[in-house]
């Protein structure tokens, strides 16, 4: 599995197609470009564009197509997804959207914990 060049990725020890929840996730009304990704070794991460399209109703669409493990933790809606240079999806911005918008999701779960004891 290690230096696989595909978007096959092991999740929970099941292997997921990111294509295949980048599939649904562009399913879902409004929805013009997605891409997923592998957030650690439990979790995934989608994007979706444009801006307006409901995260909500994404991440309730991948849950009821496919398997839970291939539900992202969290998907983010972007005005446009990162392009490289050469014209595809740039991973690595999203993957540093992904790993903001986890620490910053974290933070703010750890103060509500604080806030209700």
């Amino acid at each position: 599995h290690y230096g696989r060049t595909d978007d096959q990725v092991k999740v929970r020890g099941f292997r997921v197609e990111l294509d295949s929840v980048s599939a649904v996730l562009e399913s879902v009304p409004n929805c013009k470009r997605a891409a997923a990704l592998k957030l650690d070794n439990r979790h995934l991460v989608g994007f979706v564009s444009p801006k307006t399209v409901d995260t909500e109703a994404a991440i309730e669409a991948v849950a009821a197509a496919l398997p839970y493990y291939a539900t992202p933790k969290f998907v983010i809606a972007l005005t446009e997804l990162p392009i490289t240079s050469r014209g595809k999806i740039d991973k690595r911005t999203l993957m540093e959207l992904a790993i903001t918008h986890n620490k910053k999701a974290q933070t703010q779960s750890a103060l509500l914990e604080v806030v209700q004891c």
